[in-house]
């Protein structure tokens, strides 16, 4: 395998694609149970190499990262999946493409982020997802049962981030024909809308619901990322595969188009009670 290098960066001036491969090694370790320690004397390395690394202080090169997936036993799809992140010809596009094979890519993003905002026109944001939503979603788009629990326990884990006692400022933006639209039976969306309305009582939380006469489709699905000290950051995604950005004119298209969003929604109580008179009318239904 070719010995590529990422030129050696600081936190703050790192792009994309090295701040999500740096998360990635450190969320792999851990999970194989390693300390940094232990992992540099299995990789006959220093500590502090180790630890740069995790941190996105130092260059990541393709043989280090390889290695240190050996250790962790991770293979196949998510192993290359992984390995692309560390790729040296994407960074430099400001883009960085993580397939489904790295659910918690999103989570790594929100865990730092001070604000997030997100939109969907098609369908409820995953983290304001339940379970039951988020199965049935799964079903719509003919996930397979393993990518079913790998994308359920995705969006659990991102709506946790977003509910901790020190979460981020999130403003969830979500279309009125994607709340319409019934994704599995009406005990199920029953559930979701009231789940909907529990969150919007949060203070960390703004829930606005688009009207359904805006154009809003050419947005998909995105989430930005706003974080101390780091550039912001746009999440757009599709049923297979998620594109993290961070060009400054991908960023500014996007930012311009949250000032969009925030002027033609609904206010939040607005919103809450369009969302109650969903809930009403599937209550009555499921009667």
């Amino acid at each position: 395998m070719a010995d590529h290098a990422v030129p050696a960066t600081s936190a703050s001036s790192a792009t994309v694609g090295e701040r999500m491969a740096a998360a990635e090694l450190r969320h792999r370790r851990e999970a194989a149970g390693y300390t940094v320690q232990e992992v540099a004397v299995m990789m006959d390395v220093s500590a502090s190499k180790i630890s740069r690394i995790e941190h996105c202080r130092r260059g990541l090169k393709l043989v280090d990262a390889a290695g240190l997936l050996a250790l962790y036993r991770v293979t196949g799809a998510e192993r290359e999946a992984l390995l692309d992140l560390c790729r040296p010809n994407t960074p430099t596009r400001g883009w960085c493409l993580a397939t489904r094979e790295l659910p918690r890519a999103h989570m790594h993003l929100e865990s730092k982020a001070t604000r997030v905002t997100m939109f969907d026109a098609l369908t409820i944001p995953a983290p304001l997802q339940t379970p039951d939503y988020t199965r049935h979603l799964c079903g719509d788009l003919g996930l397979t049962p393993e990518e079913t629990e790998r994308r359920m326990a995705c969006a659990w884990g991102r709506g946790e981030v977003l509910l901790r006692d020190r979460a981020p400022e999130s403003a969830m933006f979500v279309s009125a024909a994607a709340l319409s639209r019934l994704t599995g039976p009406a005990q199920v969306m029953a559930a979701q809308y009231e789940h909907l309305v529990n969150l919007a009582w949060r203070r960390s939380i703004t829930f606005r619901v688009v009207p359904a006469e805006v154009s809003a489709p050419r947005l998909g699905a995105f989430a930005f990322y706003e974080c101390e000290d780091l550039s912001p950051v746009v999440v757009l995604e599709t049923p297979r595969a998620v594109s993290f950005v961070d060009g400054p004119s991908e960023v500014d298209y996007y930012a311009e188009a949250i000032g969009g969003l925030r002027r033609v929604a609904l206010d939040a109580d607005a919103s809450v009670e369009h969302v109650r008179a969903l809930l009403d009318a599937v209550e009555k239904e499921s009667q």
